[in-house]
């Protein structure tokens, strides 16, 4: 070992430092995968507590995986390396990842290094660029040569990549550490009969190779490649972490099971369960309702259920569902008494406000059709709108009346002129639309 420690201090420290500058240059914080707990669900963490999943691919899944490897001319170690990359990418949503490996830290530039006694071990951040238009093969043989390059380097010591970093000083470089065993280990399991592909038996709960780091993902080689997921419980729910072994599984499969002109952006992250609730689940939104029936019948009885329950919010203001009703049937009688009915249509030309959806049910209720003109619109757009739709009436806003463009309209103002409008009947008017007229 003192042979080891003769060998470091031969060292180029200055050209190491060189080498980490340029290749953390830009980077500042560590990669935040968006699925961290908030602060305010970790009460009652305690120091160290963690959990973790193990996964095992069938032998015939781990056989693909090296096969594949091997016939692209690079190592388990790299596609692992580049799944993981992708998976951060795709959970934090930047292209530009940094996570931690391990490695051996026995140079083969020191003569009988691999017969030494002694812990050579050390975590070096590795930072990864995931382009989504690049091809699978050609961006993991790139990863494989940085790999190369970096073992000239990796006698650096954590603590001093960290000083020569941008990362303010005591942040972490990486919350995600990958341990990659260079020794197979069997477990004496037997393969499923039988199975093929990527599947996977998971035994959660498994716990034991804690870091100090929220997440690590320890991989075992051997005839049925082992994956260990060890997360901080405090960063991560067993939920989260059940999903992202998922998606790990589904990266991997699309990496290895397609061409090599595959795109990094093409992998599939989803389950078929995930995609199945996304494409079929989440859309099956068919209910049964009443219709023959119009918006202002329902709404009309959802007033007589709830009158003073909060109907419309904003800034602070409200109305409930028996003051909007109210005030939307002054303005429907006014609405009324300029010629507003079925298939009439009224623009409403105002900004976000409680005016706004007193506005619409007004319209609405006078058997009305509305016509959004948003007022930053162009001049000429709005202009254009209410001549081609031919609006007899636009309601509208005190300040916004300067800013509208000639046209024939009746303008009336919401705000301004509601003493007038306020003194019609507050009753729900008749004779509206049908459900077959415009809305």
């Amino acid at each position: 070992y003192r042979e080891y420690i003769g060998w470091l201090q031969d060292q180029d420290l200055n050209r190491a430092e060189r080498y980490w500058r340029r290749l953390l240059s830009g980077f500042t914080a560590p990669t935040v995968l968006g699925v961290d707990q908030a602060p305010a669900t970790r009460v009652g963490h305690q120091e160290g507590s963690y959990d973790s999943v193990k996964v095992t691919l069938l032998e015939s899944a781990t056989s693909a995986l090296s096969r594949w490897a091997r016939q692209q001319q690079l190592t388990v170690n790299t596609v692992v390396q580049g799944v993981l990359a992708v998976l951060l990418s795709r959970y934090s949503g930047s292209e530009d990842v940094v996570f931690g490996a391990t490695v051996s830290g026995r140079s083969a530039g020191l003569r009988g290094i691999e017969s030494m006694v002694g812990l050579f071990i050390n975590t070096l951040p590795v930072r990864v660029y995931v382009p989504p238009s690049h091809c699978v093969v050609p961006w993991l043989t790139g990863l494989q040569e940085q790999q190369v390059t970096q073992r000239e380097y990796e006698y650096t010591p954590l603590y001093e990549i960290q000083k020569w970093s941008e990362a303010p000083a005591g942040e972490p470089l990486f919350n995600t550490l990958l341990v990659f065993e260079n020794i197979p280990l069997e477990s004496g399991e037997n393969s499923m009969a039988g199975s093929a592909g990527l599947n996977v038996q998971r035994v959660a709960g498994n716990r034991g190779g804690e870091t100090n780091y929220p997440l690590t993902v320890g991989v075992v080689p051997g005839r049925r490649l082992h994956l260990l997921f060890t997360y901080d419980t405090e960063h991560y729910t067993a939920d989260a972490i059940a999903r992202m072994v998922g998606h790990f599984q589904q990266v991997l499969t699309g990496m290895i099971g397609n061409s090599e002109q595959t795109l990094l952006g093409a992998i599939p992250l989803l389950t078929e369960d995930e995609r199945n609730l996304l494409l079929v689940g989440f859309n099956a939104t068919e209910r049964e309702y009443s219709k023959d029936k119009t918006l202002v019948q329902l709404f009309e009885e959802q007033v007589e259920r709830s009158p003073e329950a909060v109907a419309v919010e904003y800034e602070g203001m409200q109305l409930t569902y028996c003051e909007l009703n109210f005030r939307a049937n002054q303005l429907a009688h006014h609405l009324m008494a300029l010629g507003v009915g079925p298939e009439v249509m009224v623009g409403l030309f105002m900004e976000r406000s409680l005016e706004m959806v007193i506005g619409i049910y007004g319209i609405i209720k006078a058997g009305g059709a509305y016509v959004p003109l948003d007022p930053e619109y162009p001049a000429d757009r709005v202009g254009f709108m209410a001549e081609d739709t031919d609006l007899p009436v636009l309601l509208t806003q005190e300040k916004f009346v300067h800013s509208l463009p000639q046209q024939r309209a009746k303008v009336l103002c919401l705000d301004s002129e509601w003493n007038r409008i306020g003194g019609q009947s507050a009753e729900n008017p008749t004779g509206g639309a049908a459900p077959g007229n415009l809305a």
